[in-house]
């Protein structure tokens, strides 16, 4: 039997490499888990048995109780590069031991990869040699997964050890059946999901500085920010004829330039203007979901980018340059991002060169006087376990203390929950580069489904209370973040730490600010992959790439949109659109 499942996993799978799906999901963000910024840590306290859990003596339980015996786990992931200090290591560090010590589980690091990731976990599905635990941002390789019978079927340990916080969690995404709906199979759960939240959608980041030099005012419309990128290359502000306008990241996993939430260098505000979302999924005016990549709208925007190329504003080797570098040696002017891009990649930037001053807008406002955005897709990530793993509770026990550092970041309370995990465990790296939440065991993303704008309310009231002297029901974080944005803001205190905290609070309040004006793209569907996706799809993302590069680098003329729109239909887009129909009007 296990001949014959490695032997018809390996047939999938190469099937699946050949048809280009072993590059991530279709419709999914492909970063790592865990983000880019690191959140702020809370104090500690108890939580108990979660809800839902049986009564009677037998079965009662305490969910954070410590294992009688040491039980070890061996986890395969990826991530990116650490830097532990003298000492640890990523078995051996301040939150492993505190695990040990809790819970009595020994980590075990099968893998930890920073390239090729889905290729490492392909030959683990072939081999059958899968760690206790693995993660994964493929769907088509979460699918052959789970109905292989590789995995561990999670429901009953899912209902029996996950905390009350993490069931509010799935709750917060309209409930467990909707939250776990894409590791939902037969009714059963064969694997965990991440969650991610919204409210981090992209905003205009402006080089402050670099306005006043030109001499212009905050920019109000696209026009402006236009505008003030093209002067801003005009005058060659950074030096050296090295200046851009408007930074881009296209090498996004063979992604377009927009349609890429929560990252830095898309084009999503500037498409979402003209109503267009690239790479969505979502229902037009006859009520039938269309991918935004070809619609009509697309083309306009697609038309106006082609403009900023010629115009000079994107620079000319965006297609192939490391846009990272870029900006951290000053070149860039404007970089659409969420609100966190402050702690990475602009840091680096302020770090080089301190004079700059970043600032967050919210432009633009479409002609019909709202802010467009689209929502991301709540799962991209997910955690298995394997098949005779004797401790499949163990991977639900790592979950709650995710839910635990990320749902109560900077309040030890929210509601009903308190922390688990002590403040020193917390933050035993908090003053580490590249260090944080994303170095625990697992390093998914689970949170409230509107939590940054939560926190956006509470952060406003908190600087306006220590502002006033008071520091009452604030913990020690809090307080420190508070009057980093309060030092930055006054100039008290100029450091890199402290400006990132202004900048992201500015960010965040934008958020709330525009949030009346605020128009979510409706009827949005993430399927997953269709049978015609898993033959078709890698083909057509290059179809559509090649065809965006070449008409916005002026190869070929924008009413080449068309014959591209035809081809791409013609060689499979149809058929999947009919399959996205047919899921998504079940």
């Amino acid at each position: 039997m296990k001949k014959a499942t490695s032997l018809f996993l390996a047939v999938l799978l190469l099937a699946s490499l050949f048809a280009g799906c072993s590059s991530g999901s279709p419709t999914d963000p492909a970063a790592s888990p865990g983000g880019t910024e690191q959140p702020p840590d809370t104090d500690t306290g108890d939580s108990g048995n979660p809800a839902g859990s049986e009564t009677d003596a037998e079965s009662e339980f305490d969910i954070w109780g410590k294992h009688a015996e040491p039980v070890k786990v061996t986890i395969g992931r990826s991530g990116s590069e650490q830097a532990w200090p003298a000492g640890d290591s990523i078995d051996d560090n301040q939150y492993t031991r505190w695990v040990k010590e809790t819970l009595n589980i020994e980590v075990e690091t099968a893998w930890y990869v920073m390239q090729d990731y889905d290729q490492k976990v392909n030959l683990a599905m072939i081999g059958d040699d899968l760690p206790d635990i693995m993660l994964l941002n493929n769907r088509v390789q979460l699918n052959q997964l789970m109905e292989s019978g590789m995995v561990a079927d999670l429901t009953d340990v899912y209902g029996k050890y996950a905390s009350p916080l993490l069931r509010s969690v799935a709750d917060s995404y309209g409930g467990e059946e909707a939250a776990l709906k894409s590791v939902t199979v037969g009714g059963r759960y064969m694997a965990m999901p991440d969650f991610n939240p919204g409210y981090q959608y992209a905003l205009t980041w402006i080089r402050q500085d670099w306005l006043e030099k030109a001499g212009l005012g905050d920019p109000q419309t696209l026009d402006d920010v236009l505008a003030a990128a093209k002067t801003f290359v005009e005058m060659d502000l950074a030096g050296n004829g090295n200046t851009v306008g408007i930074e881009l990241n296209n090498a996004m996993d063979e992604r377009v330039m927009a349609g890429a939430y929560n990252n830095p260098g898309t084009l999503d505000p500037l498409f979402a203007y003209y109503n267009a979302y690239p790479q969505n999924w979502y229902k037009d005016g006859s009520g039938q979901y269309v991918y935004g990549s070809v619609t009509p709208q697309a083309k306009e925007a697609l038309g106006v980018v082609a403009q900023m190329y010629q115009d000079g504003i994107i620079d000319k080797e965006f297609a192939t340059k490391d846009y990272l570098t870029s900006i951290a040696s000053g070149n860039c002017g404007i970089l659409f991002g969420p609100w966190w891009i402050g702690g990475w990649p602009l840091k680096d930037a302020k770090n080089n060169f301190p004079e700059s001053e970043w600032k967050p807008y919210a432009c633009a406002l479409s002609p019909e006087g709202s802010y467009n955005v689209y929502s991301p897709d709540a799962n991209s990530w997910w955690m298995v376990v394997r098949k005779d793993y004797e401790h499949p509770e163990v991977a639900i026990q790592l979950l709650n203390l995710l839910a635990d550092v990320q749902c109560l970041m900077s309040d030890p309370a929210v509601d009903a929950f308190e922390s688990v995990i002590p403040l020193n465990i917390r933050d035993a790296y908090k003053d580490v580069a590249g260090l944080g939440w994303g170095d625990w065991p697992i390093n998914l993303t689970v949170r409230q489904s509107d939590q940054i704008i939560t926190e956006a309310k509470k952060n406003k009231a908190q600087v306006a209370q220590i502002e006033a002297g008071d520091t009452s029901g604030m913990s020690e974080n809090e307080v420190l973040e508070a009057q980093r944005i309060i030092g930055y803001r006054d100039g008290t205190d100029t450091s890199a730490d402290a400006w990132n905290a202004l900048v992201s609070y500015m960010g965040k309040q934008i958020m709330l600010d525009f949030n009346p004006v605020l128009k979510i793209l409706p009827d949005q569907f993430y399927p997953g992959v269709t049978p015609t996706m898993e033959l078709k799809w890698s083909n057509l993302r290059t179809l559509e790439r090649t065809a965006y590069l070449q008409i916005v680098m002026g190869e070929k003329p924008l009413d080449y949109f068309d014959t591209f729109v035809t081809e791409w239909f013609s060689q499979g887009g149809q058929e999947i659109t009919d399959e996205v129909n047919e899921l998504g009007n079940r």
